[in-house]
C-alpha cells in the first residue's frame, strides 16, 4: 500500500491638514472594519459551519467505541513539541491543571468538542485493520511519533487512548489510531482541532467590556514619543468633545475623537499565549514596549437590542483597562499584556493608536463642532458685537398635542436672529459652515504663546447641549493672529478669515 510522503508543518508629514486627517481617519476604519476579518479564523474553530446533508461522513463512516461522558475522570493531552497539560472533567466542565496554581475552567466551547470526540471515537475512513501492513509508513503519516496523543482517564479506573498524526492529503481528514485496536483510519479535521491547541489557548479569553459614550480618557505612552492623554466630555445631549491633555492642552479633531472612540470600543484580545512573569517577560517584548494604552470609563447604563428586537438596560462599572504592547508579531498582530497574560491583538486596531502624534490629532478648524447643531453664535469686533442665535420649538397641536412626523420624531418651529433681530434660517447655517472651514496656519513663536493684551476679535460658539468653543484673535504681523483656542494659543489664523466668513451675510 503506498502512502504519501510526510508533510512538514510549519506553524515627511503631508504638507495638506486635511490630507493627513482623511488618512489618519481611513486608518481608523480600515482598523475597525478588519478586526472581525482578522478574528475570522478563530471564529470559524469555535463556531464551525454545519456539515451539508449532501456531503455526509466518509465512505466508510464508524463509531468504533462510545462512553457515557458522566464517567469521564480526566483526559491529558501530549503535542509533539513535548507540551503536555491535564483536563480535569468535573459536571460537564473541564478544568486545567495548573501547576502551584488553582485549577481553571476552560472555554466552554471547547470543553464540549474536547469532551465529545474524547468519549466517542468516530473515524470517516479506514486505512487498514492492523498497522503492520503500514508499518514502514507510519511516519509518513505523522503517526511515528504521532503529533497529538490523548489518554481518557475514566472514574471506573478505564484508560483510553487515541493518536493523531498529518492531515491525509487532499481530504479534511487526519491519520488517526485508537488503543481500542489495531488498526490505523482516518478523522475528521473537528478532531484533530479540538486537540491542538496549547493549555494557554484553552483558557478563555477576557472581553473587554468598553462602551465609547462611557470612555471619559485615554493615556498613551508610545515608544520614542512624548505621552499622550486625551480626556473626553459629554454634554446634555449625549455628544463628546475631546481635548489633548499632554503633551499640550488643544481641543481635538472632532472626527479623529470619535474615531479614537471606536477603535477603544473595538478592541478584542485575541489568542491567550502565555502567563508573564519576570523570567519571560523581555521574550515577548514587555521590558522594552511599543506602547502603552489606559482606557479609563466611567459608571454607566447603556441600552443594548435583544434579540427579539427590544431593548433592554445594562449596566457598565467603572474601570481602567491597561494595555502594554510588546512587539509585532508577522504582519498582523502584536503582543499584548493584560492582567498578567499574554494574548495577540490585531495590528490594524493597534495601529489606531500607534500611528498617531499629538500634532496630527489636535483641531486644524477649531470652530468645526462636528455634527452638533449650534444654538448661539457670538462675536466681539473691537467696534461692534454680534449675537446669533437659532431656536427649535416643538409644534403644537390645536388639542395640545405634539406634532410628530411620519416616524413619530417631534416637529420643530426653527427662527433664527441677530441681535434680537429675525434673520433667515439659511443665513444662520451658511455662517457656521464657514466657520467651520476657518483652518488655522503654523504654530505661533514662543513670544506668542501666553496671547496677552486685548484681541481683535472674539469668537465663541455654543451647541444645543451647552458645549462651548472660544476663539480669540491676537495680532501677530501684518498678515496673520495668534488663535487661542479655550485659552491656549498654539497656532495663527490668517488675520482677514473671520471678515471673509461674514462677507455679505452679516451687514
Amino acid at each position: 500500500m503506498q502512502h504519501p510522503p510526510k508533510v512538514n508543518k510549519a506553524k515627511d508629514r503631508p504638507s495638506s491638514y486635511r490630507h493627513r486627517r482623511r488618512l489618519i481617519l481611513l486608518g481608523i476604519a480600515i482598523a475597525v472594519s478588519l478586526t472581525f476579518v482578522l478574528l475570522l479564523p478563530q471564529v470559524k474553530r469555535l463556531f464551525p459551519p454545519p456539515r451539508p446533508a449532501d456531503i455526509g461522513h466518509g465512505r466508510n463512516f464508524e463509531v468504533l467505541d462510545k462512553v457515557d461522558p458522566a464517567g469521564l475522570a480526566s483526559i491529558t493531552v501530549t503535542h509533539l513539541s513535548g507540551e503536555t497539560y491535564t483536563l480535569r472533567h468535573q459536571e460537564g466542565r473541564l478544568l486545567l491543571e495548573r501547576p502551584g496554581q488553582n485549577p481553571a475552567a476552560i472555554q466552554e466551547v471547547l470543553a464540549e468538542k474536547i469532551i465529545a470526540a474524547t468519549t466517542s471515537i468516530t473515524v470517516e475512513d479506514t486505512v487498514t485493520m492492523d498497522e503492520q501492513e503500514v508499518r514502514e509508513h507510519l511516519g509518513d503519516m505523522g503517526l511515528d511519533p504521532p503529533q497529538i496523543q490523548v489518554l481518557a482517564l475514566y472514574q471506573d479506573g478505564r484508560k483510553d487512548g487515541f493518536s493523531l498524526g498529518w492531515m491525509v492529503p487532499e481530504t479534511g481528514y487526519y491519520y488517526f489510531r485508537w488503543s481500542g485496536d489495531p488498526g490505523v483510519y482516518m478523522c475528521d479535521e473537528g478532531v484533530y482541532n479540538s486537540f491542538e491547541y496549547t493549555a494557554q489557548m484553552l483558557l478563555p479569553v477576557p472581553q473587554l467590556q468598553l462602551e465609547k459614550t462611557l470612555i471619559n480618557r485615554i493615556s498613551l505612552s508610545l515608544k520614542g514619543q512624548e505621552a499622550l492623554e486625551v480626556v473626553f466630555a459629554t454634554d446634555s445631549q449625549g455628544y463628546q468633545t475631546a481635548t489633548l491633555q499632554k503633551p499640550f492642552a488643544y481641543p481635538l479633531d472632532q472626527d479623529i475623537a470619535q474615531g479614537l472612540l471606536t477603535a477603544a470600543a473595538q478592541l478584542r484580545l485575541g489568542t491567550r499565549r502565555d502567563d508573564i512573569n519576570g523570567e519571560n517577560s523581555g521574550q515577548y517584548g514587555f521590558d522594552d514596549p511599543i506602547a502603552q494604552i489606559e482606557i479609563f470609563q466611567q459608571e454607566g447604563v447603556v441600552q443594548q437590542a435583544e434579540m427579539d428586537g427590544t431593548l433592554a438596560s445594562q449596566s457598565i462599572p467603572e474601570q481602567t483597562l491597561r494595555l502594554t504592547l510588546g512587539e509585532k508579531v508577522g504582519d498582523f498582530f502584536y503582543t499584548c499584556r493584560y492582567e498578567g497574560a499574554y494574548y495577540n491583538v490585531s495590528s490594524l486596531l493597534a495601529g489606531a493608536f500607534l500611528e498617531v502624534t499629538a500634532e496630527e490629532i489636535v483641531t486644524k478648524q477649531p470652530a468645526d463642532l462636528g455634527d452638533r447643531e449650534i444654538a448661539s453664535i457670538s462675536i466681539q469686533m473691537e467696534v461692534r458685537v454680534l449675537e446669533l442665535r437659532k431656536t427649535r420649538t416643538e409644534q403644537v397641536l390645536p388639542n395640545n398635542q405634539l406634532a410628530t412626523d411620519a416616524s413619530g420624531n417631534p416637529i420643530y418651529d426653527v427662527h433664527a436672529t441677530l441681535n434680537g433681530e429675525v434673520i433667515a434660517v439659511e443665513t444662520f447655517d451658511t455662517l457656521v459652515e464657514r466657520l467651520k472651514s476657518l483652518q488655522v496656519s503654523g504654530q505661533v513663536g514662543r513670544e506668542f504663546l501666553t496671547g496677552t493684551g486685548t484681541p481683535r476679535w472674539q469668537l465663541s460658539l455654543t451647541t444645543q447641549g451647552g458645549t462651548t468653543r472660544t476663539m480669540s484673535a491676537y495680532p501677530m504681523d501684518a498678515f496673520f493672529d495668534a488663535i487661542a483656542v479655550d485659552g491656549v494659543v498654539r497656532y495663527s489664523l490668517h488675520g482677514e478669515a473671520l471678515q471673509i466668513a461674514l462677507a455679505d451675510l452679516v451687514e
